[in-house]
């Protein structure tokens, strides 16, 4: 497969103060349970703000969908072999529209809320204050950026899922950085998709393991979570619980391999961090 525009040159190397540690998958996990523990507060309001209005949003379109597509189907009557049709015109446009919004939504929410988390998780690295404040109002100046690297990303994984699946899952890894690189080095579009290649090649193993156990962890806390309820109003308030602990988890385990992959090929610095994120500001 092609690979994508030749990423921009490396920072130049840290020059003073000691290195970031190099971790494991299980190093990182458990800093990044630490970090979740010493900041769960200030990170779970960050993502309260956008969570939970629109996990009853999401929640409310999910269940105009199912009813859409509940009308919209063909019903056989097996004791007098008559066909009957929903009503497919009205149903089918409802759900269509609600399906649009929802995508729009998981796309800007994603965006804002992986800026903010990442901007707050960045700066407790590099020693700087954590503040929901200034976290968003960052997010929402990088916004646009944040948006347009997701949407370019889903894509290309996206592509690669359907050829045969195994491309998917590998560029999964290499292009999991880009709305990190974003935020932290302030590249736009194809430019921090390229970083997040550069940083990615070879540990692509250490990556892709990192991603899909922190995945399944929190997989496995929104099932549970969410399993006991059916009825959507409750779901929805289940779903925002859900989301309202594992999201956090997950956006912090995913800047903190970032950092990782950064102490492994630059020997990145907290000096240096500071001086990327006052520049990016």
């Amino acid at each position: 497969m092609d690979q994508p525009p030749a990423p921009p040159p490396p920072p130049p190397p840290p020059t003073g103060g000691d290195a970031l540690p190099a971790r494991g998958l299980g190093d990182i996990l458990g800093a990044g349970f630490r970090l979740y523990g010493q900041h769960w507060q200030t990170l779970i309001a960050i993502a309260a703000v956008v969570i939970v209005p629109v996990a009853f949003i999401e929640a409310f379109l999910t269940h105009i969908i199912t009813k859409s597509v509940s009308k919209a189907a063909v019903h056989i009557n097996t004791t007098t072999g008559t066909v009957t049709y929903g009503q497919v015109s009205s149903g089918a446009y409802r759900g269509f529209l609600a399906s649009i919004l929802l995508l729009f939504l998981s796309f800007f929410v994603f965006g804002l809320l992986t800026g903010a988390i990442t901007r707050a998780v960045a700066s407790e690295a590099a020693g700087l204050p954590v503040d929901l404040g200034d976290s968003y109002t960052f997010a929402l100046s990088r916004l646009g950026p944040i948006i347009w690297v997701s949407i370019l990303t889903g894509l290309a994984i996206g592509i690669g899922f359907l050829l045969f699946v195994i491309p998917g899952l590998f560029l999964l890894a290499m292009l999991f950085a880009g709305v990190i690189v974003v935020v932290v080095e302030n590249l736009r579009g194809t430019n921090a998709m390229g970083r997040s290649w550069n940083l990615v090649s070879g540990h692509w193993w250490h990556t892709f393991g990192t991603i899909i156990v922190a995945a399944l962890i929190a997989g496995v806390v929104n099932s549970v979570i969410q399993a006991p309820f059916q009825q959507w109003v409750a779901r929805a308030i289940a779903s925002a619980i859900a989301q309202l602990i594992t999201v956090p988890f997950t956006a912090t385990v995913g800047v903190l391999l970032y950092l990782d992959l950064r102490a492994r090929k630059e020997g990145l610095t907290a000096e240096r961090l500071r001086a990327d994120l006052q520049t990016s500001a």
